[in-house]
């Protein structure tokens, strides 16, 4: 013999049906609006990159045609980019300003070096306040300091 459900059954096996759509609905708009929340931020960052690629891009623009200036300016007449003679007096350029670059980077390194020594140093001068005091001169008792009476 075959059982079949009985309408209460059904009903409920439908409410449930219709309380699981309705719960994964819910899950669903909850991810959408997660996402759509890191969409803004997302295209926020996105557009500060393409703004920083377009920023760098014109820089490196305009130091090429800084560049070709003053390649020009050296060779002494206006000169096509495509000539040798160009080229090579262009590569001697980049070489020297590679070099410049590496120089400010070390000076840089240095300064930031004499600054942390600096600070190391600072709470030094507290010391030689505090040995003057331990060897029992203060500056009345070595007539360093002058009476207002007087």
């Amino acid at each position: 013999e075959k059982f079949y459900p009985t309408l209460q059954q059904l009903f409920e096996e439908d409410r449930a049906k219709q309380q699981a759509e309705v719960e994964e609905r819910r899950l669903r708009e909850e991810e959408i609006d997660r996402n759509m929340a890191k969409l803004v931020n997302a295209r926020i960052a996105m557009l500060e990159r393409q703004a920083e690629r377009n920023a760098k891009a014109e820089e490196e623009r305009i130091q090429r045609e800084q560049m070709i200036l003053e390649v020009r300016e050296y060779i002494g007449y206006n000169v096509e980019p495509s000539d040798p003679k160009f080229k090579e007096v262009m590569e001697m350029k980049e070489e020297e300003r590679k070099k410049a670059q590496k120089e400010a980077r070390k000076k840089a390194k240095q300064e930031r070096m004499l600054a942390k020594l600096m600070a190391v140093g600072a709470p030094d001068s507290n010391e030689g306040k505090a040995t003057t005091v331990a060897s029992g001169n203060s500056a009345e008792e070595s007539g360093d300091f002058q009476k207002a009476d007087s």
